[in-house]
């Protein structure tokens, strides 16, 4: 476009020069012929350069009265720089009109009356200046601008009578001046024609001009629009500031940037600057001062607040540009940085979060004795985890780069089993645990279980493989089977201590009780004296029988063989109560049972639970008072859960048995639940010390707890807690 431009000013240029020459010329030819003339015509020529001469007096006062004016408006002193030359040029020219005023019969006096006039204009312009270079503004002068006015009108008035003189000595020669210039019809024949091309030269190519121009104009207005929503696009804006009228311009989406509809306010400079951050405002007036004394454009990220109070961060570049009649404008581009800014911090926090993720990884790895490989199914390139070189025995430098070479340390014996393992072949993306051995880099073979995972993305597919290493639980898993093969051998003989139990150790006792019951028939042909001691066989018989049977129970108990079942605790209570009928009709006691929950039990191990605390009550009644036995249910408090050692989530359920016998001593809560153990002789109380300990194992076998709690003729109350499940 401006090529184009550069072209149409030449082209026009030339027209102009063009008539210009001809011009001269036709005045050439002209003033040539006219030399012919007679003195008359000479004559005429004459009054028309004194006219002439008057006109360019009344312009060159007019030129210096618009030079003070400049000067007194804009204080600019170059207006003045040609002031003197013109001054002289009046006075040249004043002289001038004197010489011509001789042969148009002009009067002297009336020249001598013109430069007073003259004079007198000049002497007012020279005061003016002075004013205002005392501090007199443009409106103080307004006077002095009037009288100006009037001075010139007097001038005016001057030189219109000397040519109203000039102009009636005209007329009289224009008769004979019309008789000798038969020539000039055919100057002007063709000074018409040639400028009539030269003028439809110039017309067409102005037109021309003007449609390339609408053109022209068409395209930057689709260019503004373009540019208008790229800067949208891109979040950017851009202002211009004129620096001399002090007016700042700004784009739409200035606007926008600045919380604004496009050209819903008129903006100053200082509005601008109000929606800047206060710490940064000095910043930005510097730097457009800055460009505005010549210094190259700079980049500066300033904080604004827009009209809502959002605050946002953008970049400023700001430059002069200068243009070809040296009008200065500052130019400022910005980019909101906000989303930019967030994004980066957005980043930052996420590779905090995923260095933090990584470390506990490795930390996971170390701990879990894991380590894991992935493979880029594209390049077969490998990379290993730190904890996978831990496992090998390896550096963090040593060559795992491809998975030939991780498959170079699993055991030889193993590698036909992980056939087509380590590949990407596979249609399926997940896979069971698979074990092998590895070789570390010391030689040892270390057990290890795998999972492999093919992870699918847009480009390509990873094959990641977890390695855990299993020696440890290998080794603990042989021992479990030694320890589970000498526990069988126990069991075997605990089934054949249970036959012995229930069979060849009864025989004798049977027998004995046998012989005993014959005696006590015929008791009375027994000496006194022997009575006491087959009584005391008896009794000795019956406690072994008993013991032998209590044996038989916590033996049974520690064989886990029933399944569990979901039942109500009240039907097994129920149960128990009714087992127990006869006993507590001789203790004339009585068992109440609130409302109890329904969870999952072995139903039998749990009656017997119910029904050798209830037998531990009676037994152990206070003699001035009927036994009174309360079972009740209760929430599992925070303290309690702690106390067990139980995870909140787990579902518990709390049962208590608590009863008005005689009570024990705090101390001995835990001794109680021991095999064979009593608190008091045998002879006060019957029993083999077995009851108890066989209610600890069942609680123990539904991984529940039992305690108690006591204190002597207080009674006692067993606290039991079951996982509902």
């Amino acid at each position: 476009m401006l090529r184009h431009l550069g072209r149409s000013e030449i082209i026009l240029n030339f027209i102009f020069i063009s008539t210009v020459v001809l011009l001269v010329v036709i005045a050439g030819s002209s003033f040539i012929q006219h030399q012919l003339l007679l003195k008359s015509q000479n004559d005429i020529i004459q009054s028309h350069h004194f006219n002439y001469s008057l006109q360019n007096l009344i312009v060159e006062v007019s030129d210096m009265e618009s030079a003070e004016r400049a000067y007194v408006a804009s204080g600019d002193k170059r207006f003045l720089n040609n002031y003197g030359a013109i001054k002289d040029s009046v006075y040249n020219t004043i002289r001038e009109i004197r010489q011509l005023a001789i042969s148009a019969n002009v009067p002297p006096a009336t020249v001598d009356s013109l430069q007073f006039i003259v004079q007198g204009k000049l002497d007012h312009l020279e005061k003016v200046i002075a004013l205002y270079g005392d501090g007199k503004t443009f409106v103080q002068l307004q006077d002095e601008f009037v009288e100006g006015d009037s001075l010139m009108r007097n001038i005016k008035t001057a030189t219109s009578m000397m040519g109203y003189v000039t102009y009636m000595l005209f007329q009289d020669r224009k008769q004979y001046l019309e008789k000798k210039n038969k020539d000039s019809p055919y100057f002007t024949v063709i000074t018409f024609l040639f400028s009539l091309a030269l003028f439809t030269t110039a017309y067409f190519k102005i037109g021309n001009d003007l449609r390339k121009q609408k053109r022209t104009l068409n395209q930057l207005e689709i260019n503004h629009e373009i540019f208008e929503k790229a800067e949208a696009m891109a979040e950017t804006g851009h202002w211009k500031f004129d620096p001399e009228e002090r007016e700042i311009t700004l784009s739409n989406n200035q606007y926008r940037l600045l919380g604004y509809e496009p050209k819903e306010i008129s903006p100053d400079f200082w509005f601008f600057i109000r929606h800047v951050d206060k710490k940064d405002r000095k910043q930005v007036v510097n730097v457009i001062r800055k460009v505005e004394s010549g210094l190259s454009a700079e980049s500066i990220d300033v904080r604004i607040f827009t009209a809502s109070g959002q605050e946002k961060c953008l970049q400023m570049v700001i430059k002069m540009h200068v243009d070809e009649f040296g009008k200065k404008t500052v130019i400022g581009v910005n980019r909101d940085l906000t989303k930019i800014i967030a994004s980066k911090q957005e980043l930052q926090e996420l590779n905090k979060k995923l260095t933090v993720q990584n470390n506990a990884y490795n930390n996971a790895e170390t701990i879990g004795q894991m380590g894991s490989i992935s493979m880029d199914c594209n390049t077969g390139q490998l990379s290993a985890s730190d904890n996978m070189f831990g496992l090998l025995g390896m550096s963090s430098a040593g060559d795992l780069s491809d998975i030939s070479k991780f498959k170079a340390c699993i055991h030889p014996e193993d590698q036909a089993d992980l056939e087509g393992y380590f590949t990407c072949n596979s249609s399926a993306t997940d896979h069971d645990w698979v074990s092998f051995r590895l070789m570390r880099d010391s030689g040892e073979y270390i057990y290890v279980s795998s999972l492999k995972k093919i992870v699918e993305e847009s480009w390509g597919k990873i094959l990641t493989t977890v390695v855990r290493d299993i020696t440890a639980e290998r080794e603990a898993e042989l021992k479990l089977k030694e320890q589970n093969a000498e526990l069988k051998k126990i069991n075997e003989q605990l089934s054949s201590f249970n036959h012995i139990a229930s069979h060849d150790l009864q025989e004798p006792l049977r027998k004995i009780q046998t012989f005993i019951s014959r005696i006590n028939e015929d008791i009375d042909q027994v000496p006194e004296d022997l009575v006491y001691y087959f009584v005391k066989i008896q009794k000795s018989a019956e406690r072994m029988q008993q013991l032998i049977l209590d044996l038989l129970d916590f033996s049974r108990v520690s064989r886990i063989e029933d399944e569990f079942k979901t039942v109500a605790l009240n039907e097994l209570v129920s149960k128990s109560i009714n087992e127990m009928a006869v006993a507590i009709e001789e203790k004339k006691g009585k068992v109440h049972c609130e409302k109890l929950s329904t969870i999952k039990v072995i139903p039998f191990q749990i009656i017997q639970l119910f029904t050798n605390l209830i037998s531990n009550s009676l037994k152990y009644s206070a003699p001035d008072r009927p036994p009174e036995i309360h079972v009740s249910a209760s929430p599992v408090n925070e303290e309690e859960r702690a106390a067990i050692g139980r995870s909140k989530p787990e579902k518990l359920v709390k049962i208590i048995f608590e009863d008005n016998g005689i009570g024990f001593e705090q101390e001995f809560a835990t001794t109680i639940f021991e095999l064979f153990q009593r608190l008091h002789p045998k002879t006060s109380y019957s029993g083999t010390g077995i009851g108890l300990a066989i209610c600890k194992k069942i609680v123990q076998i539904h991984r529940g707890e039992i305690f108690a709690n006591s204190a002597p003729g207080k009674g006692t109350k067993f606290t039991i807690i079951l996982p509902e499940n």
